[in-house]
């Protein structure tokens, strides 16, 4: 494992962690070099636009600039911009679950940083707004412009107004023991050898046991998403706009919680959404179950066999044709 960031020396090579994110490392390369003012230009001038998915065969020269291995590099990327889904050790997830661009918001956990700086790559998951080590919020805007987190120059413990502190000091916002257990499960889902009896235990529970990890991590997140708030066209979808400010952390939990308490917790949470638009039984079917419905229809045989049980029954109850 690499040394500490604040204890490595200066000039040395530089590889990355297993669990960090590829933009994250290459500012914090950039910060030791000093030929490069900043990560943005250290990837241009190596022939890559700056992105956590780059094609795998723009690797060689950046790795070669920077002294390390491509296949650590390639270890760090998100899949080839060509799929049409992302990969996150070794999980393919909807596009939705990643940032648009380099450009969007970076979120940092204070705590994590403290102990060792550097930027995980799990805090750039759309559905990831907290840290289950610490029990906090992640931090998504600077502390001293306001402004969404974003980077600028060298290195990933400033914001780009240059203006604010070290973000390792930041006193993060807490996070309640409840609150934290659908992250805690997501974490362990994502191969988090920390979470791994969180993660074991919830692919136990009925709705949930046929599913792949991949298809657990949306599952949750996409129906805890309904419990927290409506969300207008984006019916059971995997993103909503104002990733922080509906706390996709909380979400979590509350899709865990259905699954937990199956199918009445389900079922509350269809009730939820039925309310939202009142009107005949086929308005319903066709904005809120038809969704959850679709998304069934791409599962591989023999998946989500006790959500569509549960789902038919549910239709059944408030009288909705079942062909």
């Amino acid at each position: 494992m690499p040394q500490s960031e604040k204890s490595r020396p200066l000039g040395v090579t530089l590889d990355p962690y297993g669990d960090e994110s590829l933009i994250g490392f290459i500012y914090r390369v950039a910060r030791h070099r000093s030929e490069y003012q900043s990560g943005r230009d250290l990837a241009v001038l190596n022939g890559m636009v700056l992105s956590n998915r780059p094609p795998p065969q723009k690797l060689d020269r950046l790795a070669a600039a920077i002294g390390t291995d491509p296949n650590l590099l390639l270890a760090l990327c998100y899949g080839s911009p060509d799929l049409p889904f992302c990969v996150f050790r070794g999980l393919a997830l909807p596009p939705g679950s990643l940032p648009r661009s380099p450009e969007d918001k970076r979120s940092v956990c204070p705590g994590c940083l403290a102990e060792n700086a550097y930027h995980r790559a799990v805090w750039d998951l759309s559905f990831i707004t907290a840290c289950p080590v610490h029990s906090t919020e992640l931090l998504s805007h600077c502390v001293t412009c306001g402004k969404a987190l974003r980077w600028r120059g060298k290195g990933i413990l400033r914001c780009r107004c240059l203006r604010s502190g070290d973000l390792s000091s930041v006193i993060a916002d807490p996070v309640s023991a409840v609150d934290i257990r659908g992250t805690k499960v997501v974490h362990g889902l994502l191969t988090d050898p920390r979470f791994a009896s969180e993660a074991a235990r919830a692919r136990t529970l009925p709705a949930l046991q046929d599913l792949p990890d991949n298809r657990i991590i949306e599952f949750l997140y996409r129906i805890g998403l309904e419990s927290v708030g409506g969300r207008g066209v984006h019916v059971f979808a995997m993103h909503y706009l104002g990733r922080f400010a509906m706390k996709p952390h909380v979400a979590l939990t509350r899709g865990l919680q259905a699954a937990e308490t199956w199918p009445s917790g389900f079922f509350r949470i269809l009730d939820a959404m039925r309310q939202r638009t009142p009107g005949d039984a086929e308005t319903t079917m066709r904005k809120y179950i038809g969704p959850i419905e679709r998304w069934l229809a791409k599962l591989d045989p023999g998946q989500g066999m006790s959500i569509k049980v549960a789902l038919s029954e549910y239709q059944a109850s408030i009288g909705l044709s079942l062909c």
